[in-house]
């Protein structure tokens, strides 16, 4: 149940563990990404373009180049 901070605000906050991105993460990380610029104007006017702006793929392959650094 959420509670009340100090300033009378709810805390709905969740625990939160933050980790090392591993290659097994690079696709739901991808999701998410994706899932986050889903309704932003600016990426759904790029995916109109004669080469479809695919965040997915864009991230996925972001994220592995990194890992390999």
């Amino acid at each position: 149940m959420p509670s009340r901070t100090s300033l009378g605000a709810w805390d709905m906050s969740i625990p939160v563990s933050i980790q090392p991105l591993e290659a097994p993460d690079i696709p739901d990380c991808a999701g998410l990404s994706a899932a986050a610029f889903a309704r932003d104007p600016h990426t759904i006017v790029k995916q109109l373009g004669r080469q479809p702006y695919n965040i997915f793929e864009i991230t996925r392959l972001s994220l592995e180049e990194n890992l390999k650094r």
